[in-house]
């Protein structure tokens, strides 16, 4: 009788901790009823708020920024996929070197577009935010985050 509850006590154990531990590791993660995984949104964003202290006004202002730069990079990044396609799909080397150069051409505007957005929403900042945002952003170079899932996307 005592093996018989130490082994049922052993195998909740075990089922508890794989349960567990498949929670962990799927925390980013939706399984629907069909068996496929999504990507939850990460609380990137949030976190990103929650450390610069933003107000209410401020993300308004952060938002109309992000959203004008994606309106922006979108026809940029549309053609830099295509590019990659032509490159893929031909033989011809004097193309290929000509869709480089302008695949190059492309992120180098996307880098100013970006670079122009980022001196607008700094201009949104107080002088304490901004050294909150410059200290987050020289944790990224080593490799530190301030969001759980790490990819440091806001700043």
């Amino acid at each position: 009788m005592k093996k018989l509850l130490c082994s049922l006590v052993l195998a909740g154990a075990l089922l508890f901790g794989a349960t567990f531990t498949l929670a962990i590791d799927t925390q980013y993660y939706d399984i629907k009823p069909n068996g496929t995984q999504t990507v939850k949104r990460c609380p990137c964003k949030k976190h990103f708020e929650n450390h610069l202290g933003l107000t209410k006004e401020q993300i308004k202002l952060v938002d109309a920024n992000r959203a004008a730069q994606q309106a922006e990079l979108k026809p940029i990044n549309t053609k830099i996929r295509e590019n990659y396609k032509q490159i893929k799909a031909t033989t011809d080397e004097k193309e290929i070197a000509k869709l480089r150069v302008e695949i190059t051409d492309l992120k180098a505007k996307s880098a100013e577009i970006k670079a122009e957005h980022n001196k607008k929403f700094e201009s949104y900042l107080t002088e304490e935010q901004i050294k909150t945002l410059q200290y987050m952003r020289e944790m990224k170079k080593e490799g530190k985050s301030c969001c759980p899932c790490g990819k440091n996307r806001y700043y």
